[in-house]
């Protein structure tokens, strides 16, 4: 979905239509984020105190995911969010999302050193772009 997002961002700035598009593939992801979320919640020990010690990848890999899926919708709403004040919204509340997960993975000694790098990428993703609309007449809405 990563690659989907570039691919309609590069195809957005080459000039092509690719609105409806993005604005379909950032249901699909939020469908997928979601359900990783809930997952993860089930499932894996870092919401599980008497688990929090244990070393387990395959959080760490569901946080990777979760971490490249709000990347993408980032990136994809990047297209679409200079003209529509809810789309521009929305993709601040999923980099707050991805601030709070990655505050979440810092506090993890062992899941810090595994997953820093694409923490590092959706944090990056989080800031690039976001800027005031030309409808906030300067005045950013990042509360």
């Amino acid at each position: 979905m990563f690659y989907h997002a570039i691919k309609l961002a590069s195809s957005y700035r080459g000039g092509l239509d690719v609105t409806q598009e993005a604005r379909d593939a950032v249901l699909v992801t939020s469908h997928l984020s979601t359900t990783m979320a809930l997952y993860r919640q089930r499932v894996c020990p870092s919401f599980d105190p008497a688990r929090r010690g244990e070393d387990d990848h395959h959080d760490h890999m569901l946080i990777l995911s979760m971490a490249l899926a709000q990347a993408a919708m980032i990136q994809m709403l990047n297209i679409f969010s200079e003209q529509d004040v809810a789309a521009y919204n929305q993709r601040l509340d999923i980099a707050r999302t991805c601030a709070r997960l990655a505050a979440e993975v810092c506090q993890t000694s062992h899941a810090k050193n595994a997953i820093s790098a694409p923490m590092a990428l959706c944090l990056r993703s989080t800031s690039m772009g976001i800027h005031s609309p030309p409808w906030s007449e300067g005045k950013p809405s990042c509360s």
